[in-house]
């Protein structure tokens, strides 16, 4: 999936609470992506139209913009799905024969374009 037409809307809640939602601008809910990250214990929540998912870091000291980094790692990201796609064999870098899936990569592809946009516009 490409997001290079999807415009991005985030919001901080009492600086705990990160919401970021990836859409298509032309389409509100086609292809998108929910993202919701708890600070306190660094759980991100994503729903939308590629499934649902929960990751864990077990950590507060993280923001969705730290999460955005480690996803350009994608084993470690994968690692870290706790919900979905779950597989106990995953641990920091995939074993030999996984493959990731594919919403997987949507949730980390979407999560580094905001990152990229995020960064641009500061």
């Amino acid at each position: 999936m490409s997001f290079n037409n999807h415009v991005f809307e985030y919001k901080c809640f009492d600086n705990k609470i990160e919401y970021l939602a990836c859409k298509d601008p032309e389409y509100e809910w086609k292809n998108r992506i929910n993202y919701l990250f708890d600070r306190s214990s660094s759980t991100l929540s994503i729903s939308g139209d590629f499934g649902f998912a929960v990751f864990c870091w077990y950590s507060s000291q993280n923001t969705l913009r730290d999460i955005a980094e480690y996803s350009k790692d994608l084993g470690y990201f994968a690692s870290k799905v706790k919900a979905a796609e779950f597989d106990p064999d995953y641990w920091e870098n995939l074993p030999d024969g996984k493959v990731i899936s594919d919403w997987i990569r949507d949730y980390a592809s979407g999560l580094q374009k905001w990152l990229d946009q995020d960064t641009k516009n500061k």
